[in-house]
């Protein structure tokens, strides 16, 4: 909808785009809302007055109950999607952050037990791009060994062979060189 068509004031639409996001925050539509706030956002940096105030504590309080009311009903994608969603919308948002690496790593081991690898590996990939960000927030190693055996068993074997070197990478070094790790082989 055209601002200026319905008669609103230049850089009304910012405002109009927040409240519409609201109304469907407020109707139970959380992913249409995302929506909007991101309209909003991208027209109204933080720096813009005509951004409404509160818009990021608003925007976070309403993911936030749709978030912990997908993880508690077992639908970790969505509510991964919607964390996504609601970090672009405020990066710095240390809880946020956590939310997408707990139904990442859910939706993950749900796919894989599902023998659904390729959403499996996707999922650990979104944590691995985390995690080598943000060391703090978690092990790197477990997440770059279940994508390792996920590209094996998607047959992606380049995949499989970095992210195996990446895992090799996180070992101890002694002397500038990986320490020798004793491998068990089966016959």
């Amino acid at each position: 909808i055209n601002a200026e068509y319905m008669g609103l004031p230049v850089g009304a639409e910012p405002i109009r785009a927040f409240y519409y996001g609201l109304a469907a925050a407020m109707a139970g539509n959380p992913q249409v809302a995302l929506s909007h706030w991101g309209e909003s956002a991208r027209l109204a940096p933080a720096s813009v007055a005509a951004r409404p105030p509160r818009m990021n504590a608003v925007v976070l309080r309403i993911s936030g109950h749709g978030i912990l009311a997908l993880q508690k009903e077992g639908r970790w994608e969505e509510a991964l999607q919607l964390a996504r969603s609601a970090l672009e919308s405020a990066p710095d948002t240390v809880w946020l952050v956590h939310a997408v690496l707990i139904s990442a790593s859910r939706s993950a081991k749900t796919a894989r037990e599902a023998n659904n690898w390729e959403i499996a590996a996707q999922n650990w990939e979104i944590m691995r791009s985390i995690l080598e960000k943000s060391p703090d927030l978690g092990s790197l190693p477990p997440i770059l060994h279940n994508l390792a055996i996920a590209y094996e068993a998607l047959e992606e074997w380049e995949d499989a062979a970095h992210a195996w070197e990446a895992l090799l990478n996180t070992l101890p070094k002694k002397g500038g060189r990986v320490a020798k790790a004793h491998v068990l082989c089966v016959d």
